[in-house]
């Protein structure tokens, strides 16, 4: 039976009027809706401003590590910025060493000043056998006021064109030499990266 564009016109709005009625909240229902989602909300802006105003030894597991819940309710554990900034600063060994012989580990910071107030022989590696990731050194050799230190490098240190760095010998000038290790820190790969700094 074929059927007019009035009739299934009808036919939809009681369809519809019923779904809505189905579907319709009470107000006591809806004001308990409308609570959870601004108690949802608030417990969301709870965590975000602990994980704004997060330390890096704060967050439940006393790391840096604050918890953020998303829309679908998801929470995860996220760097709060003050951790952020931590790991991403680069942590500088200051060393002045006190026998001629010096053991630098990477594990312990990739930025080295090593003031040379005697003549020095180095030992490098890493206390951190990591072979999935680059280890890197960046060593600012700094002469004390009276210069003319010297350096001796040691042997697992491949040098760029097969040639160690000359360094200034000069009272108070810098140099700077770049070590990268791809092995865990066993064998390097060394480049003089500057000569002859002054402040």
């Amino acid at each position: 039976m074929s059927r007019t564009l009035d009739q299934i016109d009808t036919d939809l709005a009681a369809l519809e009027a019923e779904f809505a009625a189905e579907t319709t909240l009470s107000r006591a229902e809806l004001a308990n809706k409308m609570s959870d989602l601004l108690d949802k909300w608030q417990a969301r802006e709870d965590e975000l401003r602990a994980w704004m105003s997060g330390t890096i030894s704060g967050g439940p597991n006393s790391d840096g590590f604050y918890p953020l819940t998303d829309a679908a309710g998801y929470t995860q554990l996220a760097a709060c910025p003050a951790k952020l900034k931590d790991i991403t600063q680069i942590p500088i060994q200051r060393i002045t060493p006190s026998t001629s012989s010096l053991t630098l580990d990477a594990a312990a910071g990739e930025v080295v000043v090593l003031t040379l107030n005697r003549n020095v022989t180095l030992t490098i590696g890493s206390t951190i056998t990591d072979t999935a990731h680059e280890q890197r050194l960046k060593l600012y050799l700094a002469q004390d006021g009276t210069g003319g230190r010297i350096v001796t490098w040691p042997a697992n240190i491949f040098w760029n064109q097969q040639r160690k760095p000359i360094l200034s010998v000069s009272p108070l000038y810098t140099d700077i030499v770049a070590l990268s290790s791809i092995d865990g820190g066993v064998t390097w790969f060394g480049s003089f990266a500057g000569v002859a700094f002054t402040l």
